[in-house]
């Protein structure tokens, strides 16, 4: 049988994740030394040549402030598949000055004429907007990073968004959710590539798993920018939840108008107050849930609430929910 090594690059850009990037490393060097053990004249590639690349070819600057020389430049359909490597980015603004940095175009040129030419594309979190930007997913199903989806489906409508999920395969295109989702990317990358039975062994020796949703971690309130009067409304009402308040009482709290208060909340989260409200109380009564054995009607006392029915209703509209399903 005529053998053909599999050629897996890993684009990087300046201010990538630093643990994505070496996970997607180590992981896939791993499972490439556990096919070697195994493989057989049935097998349909010899294994898997492992490239880095930049835009250029010149060293990246990690997120961390790390400086990494990459094996080569980007240049027409190398490889057989590209893992793009997400960016660090703690707000929505951040990631739009990614996406639209100087010199960032010929990627999403270079990535449409990847994919047509039949090779796969793989990257996860803030990557995905990569894909987004390049109108690759426009009418495909692709997740993302939950915590900016309601972003991203805004800047991307034409994307068919399954945010809940923690990976999708569409057209030879794999997405995949927050940044530690990019584990669950390289395995069911490398289980297509490499088979089961490799990944099976593989996630025994690093104690890996593989994870279908990431619904269960959608908890925390997303937020679109950090402003000043934001970061004193949100101290607020964490100090606060324990007991009930009225929106004048934050207000008069943050020393903001009730109007510039409902302002800043809306440019920080979209929301208006009582929702914003809403989704901290729930963000904390799933904390407790999960880490202590308080009763659910000692958390609704706990949380400001009036009745358990209502907690209730509002951690199902919110997550889909049953309270009972974030218990240890």
């Amino acid at each position: 049988m005529q053998y053909k090594r599999h050629k897996l690059l890993i684009l990087m850009l300046n201010g990538v994740f630093d643990s994505v990037f070496h996970l997607q490393r180590d992981i896939s060097a791993m499972a490439d030394a556990i096919y070697q053990t195994w493989r057989d004249d049935s097998s349909p590639i010899e294994g898997l040549d492992l490239m880095t690349a930049s835009l250029d070819g010149k060293p990246v600057t990690t997120a961390a402030g790390y400086v990494i020389q990459p094996d080569t430049f980007l240049s027409p359909l190398m490889g057989d598949t590209v893992i793009i490597p997400g960016f660090f980015a703690d707000t929505q603004a951040d990631i739009e000055k990614n996406i639209t940095a100087p010199g960032i175009q010929p990627l999403y040129s270079w990535l449409r004429h990847y994919h047509q030419s039949g090779h796969r594309i793989a990257t996860a979190c803030t990557g995905t907007w990569l894909l987004g930007e390049s109108r690759l997913l426009d009418h495909r199903q692709a997740t993302t990073n939950w915590y900016f989806a309601d972003a991203f489906s805004k800047r991307y409508p034409n994307v068919i968004l399954r945010h809940r999920e923690m990976v999708t395969v569409d057209s030879n295109i794999y997405c995949a959710g927050s940044a530690m989702a990019n584990i669950d990317l390289v395995l069911r990358l490398l289980s297509d590539l490499l088979g089961d039975e490799t990944i099976h062994q593989l996630s025994a020796r690093l104690l890996l798993d593989q994870r279908k949703m990431q619904s269960h971690y959608m908890v925390t309130q997303p937020v679109r920018e950090m402003s000043e009067d934001f970061v004193r409304i949100n101290r607020w009402v964490r100090h606060h939840l324990n007991k009930p308040f009225r929106i004048k009482d934050l207000a008069a709290g943050v020393a903001l108008s009730t109007r510039t208060l409902a302002r800043r909340i809306h440019e920080a989260t979209g929301k208006n107050p009582v929702h914003f409200i809403q989704r901290l109380r729930t963000e904390k009564a799933i904390l407790l849930l999960k880490t202590t054995d308080l009763s659910f009607d000692e958390i609704v006392a706990q949380l400001g609430y009036g009745d358990a029915a209502s907690l209730r209703r509002i951690i199902r509209q919110q997550t889909g929910r049953k309270p009972s399903y974030f218990r240890r």
